[in-house]
């Protein structure tokens, strides 16, 4: 039989393989030592220390290479979607017979009820719609993403949604889905819920006879549906229930549109969902960010000066070279006198470029930072960072 290794992504993980870098690596400073172990056909598994005057650094990379066809790079996330699971059980639960999880690290950031903040995207399927950021030291500011393309190459940049909903010619935006509403947006709430779970300070356009289901929204669909109920303004009771053939509108704020006081039951909602053309039908979507590394350049999606950019944390990392072909994982340690300060995300970018980074982002770190591989003759993937 032949196996089949998987790089593998935690909500999320991620899966690869490594090529040797030089002996100074971008403000890292100097290269104290240097181990490097094969994980998998083509996937290698590097541990660097390095020393800069009385700071000190540990990384990890894994380097996949996805010109091996027995190689690929896959998004594993828990169930249900919101339950916090160690990327190490992640990496053992999607373990089986012909399918082997060798590497993976955690990647997207999560609110506080569990449930993932970014876009996340699964064989076209939209598993998760969250909000930008909106603060100053948000890293999610701009959209930003690493992914499988449709074609089997890594993808790693901006993306751009078309997410809106049209009544009467008008057409207005949609910021998430059956994300909670937050102040001066507007979400859509499917039928995977039974109600929106709102509270009273909004407005919501109820919406049944849908020309699909929509459970299983995917980019490029276009739902059509007919208004059964619009709440009254301008505040009105909350939590509305959500038709088994239909979706609900949800506004509050500056997410109040026109259609909340012109539309009428009866009248047509069309929801259209579109993305670029780089990212359509991709194997999946995984959004963090800022981006760290643009067309071979540094280049911060999120302000340059905030705490979150120039502070030395523990950093989670993708990148990827110009064919898309080859992907980095990193992980620096931080926190750690004498061991591993962290990293800002100008070093973390310029040490991306000094490995082969024509593009790479940075995903959820700190606390949440992990990296797991499974050595030789072994079944399990262990801790490594």
């Amino acid at each position: 039989m032949v196996r089949k290794f998987t790089i593998f992504l935690v909500t999320v993980l991620l899966l690869l393989n490594v090529m040797s870098g030089p002996a100074n690596a971008a403000d890292y400073g100097s290269l104290l030592k240097e181990t490097t172990k094969t994980v998998s056909p083509e996937v290698k598994h590097i541990q660097r220390s390095y020393i800069n005057g009385n700071v000190n650094r540990f990384v990890n990379i894994l380097d996949i290479n996805l010109s091996n066809p027995y190689t690929s790079i896959e998004l594993g996330l828990p169930n249900p979607i919101n339950r916090l699971t160690r990327t190490s059980v992640l990496a053992q639960n999607n373990s089986y017979e012909g399918h082997r999880v060798v590497v993976a690290i955690n990647a997207a950031y999560f609110n506080s009820n569990g449930y993932p903040s970014t876009l996340i995207a699964l064989n076209n399927e939209i598993l998760n719609f969250g909000a930008m950021g909106t603060t100053y030291e948000s890293p999610t500011q701009k959209p930003v993403a690493f992914g499988i393309s449709k074609n089997g190459t890594a993808i790693a940049g901006y993306y751009t949604t078309n997410f809106t909903y049209e009544v009467n010619g008008q057409t207005f935006k949609i910021d998430s889905v059956n994300e909670l509403r937050y102040a001066d947006t507007t979400v859509v709430y499917t039928e995977k819920n039974k109600t929106t779970g709102t509270n009273e300070w909004g407005r919501e356009i109820i919406v049944e006879n849908a020309s699909q289901s929509t459970k299983n929204l995917g980019f490029g669909d276009v739902v059509t549906g007919t208004i059964k109920a619009i709440t009254p303004g301008p505040y009105s009771q909350g939590n509305n229930e959500i038709p088994t053939n239909g979706f609900v509108i949800s506004s509050n704020g500056t997410g109040l549109s026109a259609a909340f006081d012109t539309a009428k039951v009866g009248d047509q909602v069309k929801l259209t969902i579109g993305i670029d053309q780089k990212w359509q039908d991709a194997k999946f979507i995984m959004a963090a960010g800022p981006l760290l590394v643009n067309n071979g350049k540094v280049e911060l999606s999120m302000p340059t000066n905030s705490s979150f950019a120039k502070s030395r944390h523990p950093r989670t990392a993708v990148g990827i070279d110009a064919t898309g072909k080859h992907v980095f994982f990193v992980t620096v340690d931080g926190r750690q006198t004498g061991h591993s300060l962290g990293s800002n995300l100008q070093d973390l970018g310029d040490y991306m470029i000094s490995l082969g980074a024509k593009y790479a982002i940075n995903l959820d770190g700190g606390g949440s930072t992990t990296m797991v591989v499974r050595e030789l003759g072994t079944n399990t993937p262990m801790l490594v960072n």
